[in-house]
């Protein structure tokens, strides 16, 4: 159900935060792309993507989200 959906989006955006807030980026990266794959329009959760990867030294992963945020933003103007 989409109540559901969302319940899951919260959650894995909640301990997401939870480790990115306390530095520990390797740690949010599967809570934040589980968020991602119950949300794909989320600019939060890509932008938190993006920046995790970025601080941990993944470049490559780094550029791809970057790139998918860009996208994101474009299409909410």
């Amino acid at each position: 159900s989409l109540q559901a959906k969302s319940q899951l989006f919260e959650s894995h955006l909640k301990a997401g935060e939870k480790e990115y807030q306390a530095l520990r980026y390797k740690m949010a990266v599967p809570h934040f792309l589980n968020a991602y794959k119950k949300d794909t329009t989320n600019s939060l959760v890509i932008e938190r993507l993006a920046n995790s990867y970025r601080l941990v030294k993944d470049y490559d992963n780094a550029e791809i989200w970057y790139t998918k945020l860009s996208k994101t933003k474009k299409s909410l103007n």
